[in-house]
C-alpha cells in the first residue's frame, strides 16, 4: 500500500486507518517538480515539512520518485510475496506516474487497486496520469475495470483484472 504525492498527509492518514499493512508515502514535500498546466513548479508544496502525527504504520520516503523508488523496490520481498494491494497516485504529472507504474510493474497484477487523483477533467488530463496509465497497460499487458470516478475531484479508481507481466498471487485485502 503506497501513496505518491502526500502533501499535508490527509489521505495517507485515512488510508493507514483502513489497513494494518505498512503504508509508504512518497513525496519531495517541495511541490511538483515541473510546471503542470497553469501551475508553476513548486505548486502544492507542503512548506517542506513532513506531516506529523501519523499512524505507526506510515513510512515516508522523501525525494523524487526517480531517486526513492529504486532503493525502495530493491528492499522489498519478491513480487510473488508482496504484490501491490493499493496505490494512491496523486502526483499529477505524466513523468512521475510513469516512474511509479514502471518501477512497480512486476508487482501490479489482478486485484491491485490504483487510484489516480488527476485522471480526468483537468486541462491537461490526456497527457498526464491518464496517458501514463494507458501506456503502461499496453506495455505490461494490464487489463482493468473502473471501480469509480468523481468528476468533482477528478479521481478515478481501477482494479487490475489481468496482467501479462505478473506471476504472483492475486492481491487481496484492500
Amino acid at each position: 500500500v503506497a501513496e505518491f504525492g502526500v502533501f499535508h498527509g490527509k489521505s495517507i492518514r485515512l488510508i493507514s486507518s483502513m489497513t494494518e499493512d505498512a503504508v509508504d508515502g512518497f513525496d519531495t514535500f517541495e511541490g511538483i517538480p515541473e510546471q503542470w498546466g497553469d501551475e508553476p513548479a513548486g505548486s502544492y508544496t507542503a512548506s517542506k515539512e513532513i506531516p506529523e502525527r501519523v499512524p505507526e504504520n506510515v513510512r515516508f520516503h522523501v525525494g523524487l520518485f526517480s531517486d526513492t523508488l529504486p532503493g525502495y523496490v530493491a528492499s522489498l520481498p519478491p513480487p510473488e510475496e508482496l504484490p501491490v494491494k493499493m496505490l494512491n497516485i496523486d502526483c499529477d504529472l505524466y513523468q512521475g506516474t510513469v516512474e511509479i507504474l514502471h518501477h512497480l510493474s512486476d508487482r501490479i497484477g489482478p486485484g491491485s487497486v490504483l487510484i489516480f487523483d488527476e485522471y480526468l477533467m483537468t486541462p491537461t488530463w490526456p497527457e498526464d496520469e491518464y496517458k501514463a496509465f494507458q501506456e503502461s497497460c499496453e506495455k505490461f499487458g494490464w487489463e482493468y475495470e473502473y471501480l469509480g470516478f468523481s468528476l468533482f475531484s477528478k479521481q478515478v479508481s481501477v482494479r487490475i483484472t489481468a496482467s501479462e507481466s505478473f506471476a504472483g498471487p492475486m492481491a487481496e485485502g484492500f
